[in-house]
């Protein structure tokens, strides 16, 4: 009688254990995702930003050397924003979850995204 009691509460917390850790790789995931397409809004921002900016520059009149610095300076911000957005990203991932998050690049990041659209895309507009 005891055994079978002592075994029914192992077999409850091993379940208990499995069910609290998919949903946390579930949180993470969605998390995860929310982060990511926040990101991308922000580099739509930046975008059309740096555009605008640079009209501005070209109407100013600047010669073409300059224009291709600006440009060439404006490149690089976006490279920076980019590394940077997905460097914080996983350096605050608990390394449990390592594996959870299957990019480690902008690109892989977007394809990763990509795959889960429909998910993200009902997230926000609920």
């Amino acid at each position: 009688m005891v055994l079978s009691f002592i075994g029914g509460f192992i077999f409850c917390r091993v379940l208990e254990f499995f069910s609290a850790s998919s949903l946390s790789v579930n949180l993470v995931k969605a998390a995860h995702l929310s982060a990511l397409y926040l990101f991308v809004k922000s580099f739509e921002k930046i975008t059309y930003y740096n555009n605008l900016a640079l009209n501005d520059y070209i109407k100013k009149g600047e010669t073409e050397r300059n224009i291709a610095v600006f440009k060439n300076n404006l490149n690089q911000e976006v490279v920076l924003f980019k590394r940077r957005c997905i460097g914080v990203l996983l350096e605050n991932n608990p390394k449990i979850f390592r594996k959870v998050v299957p990019y480690d690049d902008w690109p892989t990041a977007m394809i990763y995204l990509n795959t889960h659209r429909e998910f993200v895309l009902k997230l926000f507009k609920e």
